[in-house]
């Protein structure tokens, strides 16, 4: 998934809001299981 207007409306487009060369790469690894997950717990969510 790409954000490229967020990216250019601050002015980061050649950095940010693409996947390519020369592009920051920023990964979120989540392990989360879904039978302990409560949907209503807003907080363990974040």
């Amino acid at each position: 998934l790409t954000r490229a207007n967020p990216a250019k409306t601050i002015g980061m487009a050649h950095r940010k809001g693409s996947l390519g060369v020369g592009a920051d790469g920023d990964v979120t690894v989540y392990n989360i299981n879904p039978q302990q997950l409560d949907a209503n717990n807003y907080e363990a969510l974040l």
